[in-house]
């Protein structure tokens, strides 16, 4: 990692005045495959609860009012953690808007109704607006994949790389989402519910609009489908489990080719 100014950072992502810190970037080495991380932090929101706490809760205060009943025992949001260990240098901030910039299904499907965290623990919009604002001149590529695990080591690894990902659950998602958006390159499994990864590629490679879209394919099967899948226009297979340096080349290499063309 290589250390970066402070006045770097999004106003709203300084530490306050005297506030040491030493802000990093990710850069990459052998150890890490090249994407500038290797293992976990924590990011913690943890509540202490004394009487005044624990009688704003019994009554029914709204999460803002809870904030600031807790702040005094020691409280900090999601956002707040996450901002710390970029101050100490443990991770950049590009990471902490990734992480904590993502709706949690829980969220997603909590409804309207439901109160939203305390103090607001997702990133400000000015943050996530800054950081991200280059978005829309990284490649953008489809993972179509029924594991929700699969999918998110994906998103994770490439997205690290470099890459804006859209994901699908299943074959019908992976072509209604080629019909409505432009991706540079479609990263497809095979076993899929609906319509499986053979009937994608039919699909894709018999329609004008999408016949050009660069494909390649992620499979457990060890049969002949890696044929199969070649015969019918996928640019490149690979096998599961998912090796980050195996796929990172892949997906350079095909998109390479790809602009070559």
């Amino acid at each position: 990692a290589e250390p970066i100014p402070v006045d770097s950072l999004p106003a709203d992502a300084r530490p306050p005045a005297g506030r040491e810190a030493t802000p990093r970037k990710a850069v990459g080495c052998k150890a890490c495959g090249g994407s500038g991380f290797k293992g976990r932090l924590a990011v913690l929101e943890i509540m202490p609860v004394n009487d005044h706490v624990a009688h704003k809760i019994e009554a029914g205060a709204l999460p803002d009012e809870l904030l600031a009943a807790a702040r005094p025992l020691g409280m900090r949001t999601l956002w707040e953690s996450g901002l710390e260990r970029v101050w100490q240098g443990l991770t950049p901030l590009e990471e902490v808007v990734r992480v904590l910039g993502e709706m949690s299904a829980e969220e997603d499907q909590s409804g309207p109704s439901a109160q939203p965290p305390a103090g607001g623990a997702t990133v400000p919009e000015s943050v996530r607006t800054e950081v991200g604002s280059g978005d829309a001149d990284k490649p953008h590529i489809l993972v179509a994949d029924d594991d929700v695990q699969m999918r998110r080591l994906i998103r994770s690894i490439l997205e690290r790389a470099g890459y804006r990902i859209t994901e699908a659950a299943d074959g019908l998602e992976a072509l209604e989402s080629v019909e409505s958006r432009q991706f540079d390159l479609m990263l497809l499994d095979i076993d899929m519910p609906r319509l499986d990864g053979l009937g994608v590629l039919e699909e894709l490679r018999a329609r004008i609009k999408t016949a050009g879209i660069p494909v390649v394919v992620l499979t457990a099967r060890t049969d002949d489908t890696e044929t199969r899948v070649l015969e019918l226009g996928a640019q490149d297979f690979l096998s599961k489990p998912v090796q980050p340096q195996s796929l990172q080349a892949r997906v350079k290499a095909v998109l390479r080719r790809a602009k070559m063309a």
